[in-house]
C-alpha cells in the first residue's frame, strides 16, 4: 500500500463526500497520510508532514483554506482540498473520477487550470469522465467508452474526431475480450478504465489521459 500512495493520487466524488465535514482543510490534507478522514488522538504528526501538507495546499493555491472545515467550503474549494491530500504523498499520478461533478462554471474554469499546472509540472493525469469540456489540452490519449466497451483507444487527436463521437457502440460480436467488464466491477467505471491503461510501474513516463464514458 506505501508503495502504491507514491504511484497514484486517487480523487472521487465519493471519497469528497466522505471528507465533507467539521474538519479542517489542514487537518483533511494531513490525513492523506493515514488513510483515514480528519487526524486522531493516536496518529503522529511530524513537522515534515505539515511542510508536506502546507505545499500541497499551497500548490492547489487553497492555502486560505487550511483553517476552514471543509462543510463550509464550496464544493470547487473542497474538490482542491481533496487534491491536496492526494499530492501530500509525491505521487507519480493522480487518478480523477469525474472530477467536475457538482462545480459551477467557474470552479470548472478553476479546476481545469489547475490540472493544467500540474500536468505541466510532470505530474501524470488520468480522468474519467462523460463530459468533453473535463478535457486539459495536455491530455496526450484518450479511451472512449459505450456502456461499458471501449471504442477507441489512441491519441487524443485522433480518437476525438466527430465520426468516433457520434459512432454508436459497436455489436458485441465484434468487440475484444480485453474491452469486457472487470469482474466484480459495474459496466461503465473505473474497473473498465484499469483493465485498459498500461500498468503505471512498467510505463516510461506517466502523460495525461482520460477515459470518455457515454451517457447513453
Amino acid at each position: 500500500m506505501a508503495e502504491l500512495r507514491t504511484l497514484l493520487g486517487i480523487v472521487s466524488s465519493d471519497l469528497m463526500a466522505t471528507c465533507t465535514r467539521s474538519v479542517t482543510g489542514r487537518d483533511i490534507v494531513l490525513s492523506g497520510f493515514f488513510s483515514s478522514v480528519g487526524i486522531w488522538p493516536h496518529q503522529e504528526v511530524t513537522p515534515d508532514m505539515i511542510e508536506s501538507a502546507n505545499r500541497a495546499i499551497a500548490l492547489m493555491e487553497v492555502s486560505h483554506l487550511a483553517e476552514r472545515d471543509t462543510d463550509e467550503m464550496s464544493s470547487g474549494e473542497a474538490r482542491r482540498i481533496l487534491m491536496a491530500r492526494a499530492l501530500v504523498h509525491h505521487p507519480r499520478a493522480l487518478l480523477l473520477d469525474e472530477p467536475s461533478t457538482a462545480l459551477d462554471l467557474f470552479a470548472q474554469h478553476e479546476l481545469r487550470q489547475i490540472l493544467r499546472k500540474l500536468a505541466q509540472s510532470g505530474i501524470g493525469i488520468i480522468m474519467v469522465t462523460h463530459h468533453l469540456s473535463d478535457l486539459i489540452p495536455e491530455m496526450e490519449r484518450v479511451i472512449l467508452m459505450d456502456k461499458g466497451c471501449v471504442i477507441a483507444d489512441g491519441p487524443t487527436r485522433e480518437v476525438l474526431t466527430a465520426p468516433r463521437l457520434s459512432a454508436r457502440r459497436p455489436a458485441a460480436s465484434s468487440t475484444a475480450a480485453s474491452t469486457a467488464p472487470v469482474p466484480g466491477h459495474g459496466p461503465s467505471g473505473m474497473g473498465n478504465v484499469r483493465s485498459r491503461l498500461r500498468p503505471i510501474s512498467s510505463a516510461p513516463r506517466i502523460t495525461a489521459c482520460a477515459a470518455i464514458l457515454s451517457s447513453r
